[in-house]
């Protein structure tokens, strides 16, 4: 059986839903959530280093808008697997949410120091 404490993906993470197998893919799309995390942590540092170069203040908003968007991350991606709660589905829905949700914020935080 795959842990969900894997610590290097195992699985093709580019293409999870192609798994036939649902205890496959919910290792699939964790991995995946994982990678996307950790380069979010990275951009966040790039970026928040460049705010605090330009004015602390403007760094202090930038940690609460991201502490704020970690809850509604969190949130969003709980009511998404609500829709399939209590089936071998939940953590696939979950996952998969929290990674394209957290591409998203990664995608923007790259933006944001790069526009200005």
């Amino acid at each position: 059986m795959l842990s969900l404490a894997t610590a290097e993906p195992l699985l093709d993470i580019e293409h999870c839903g192609d798994y036939e197998v649902q205890g496959v893919m919910n290792e699939c799309f964790y991995q995946a959530f994982q990678k996307a995390d950790k380069a979010l942590n990275i951009q966040w540092k790039i970026t928040l280093s460049k705010i605090r170069e330009w004015d602390s203040k403007w760094a202090a908003m930038l940690l609460q808008s991201q502490r704020a968007w970690i809850s509604y991350r969190d949130a969003q991606c709980n009511l998404a697997a609500f829709e399939t709660e209590g089936g071998t589905m939940q953590a696939t829905s979950d996952y998969s949410c929290r990674e394209d949700l957290t591409k998203q914020r990664t995608q923007w935080l790259r933006d944001y120091v790069e526009d200005r």
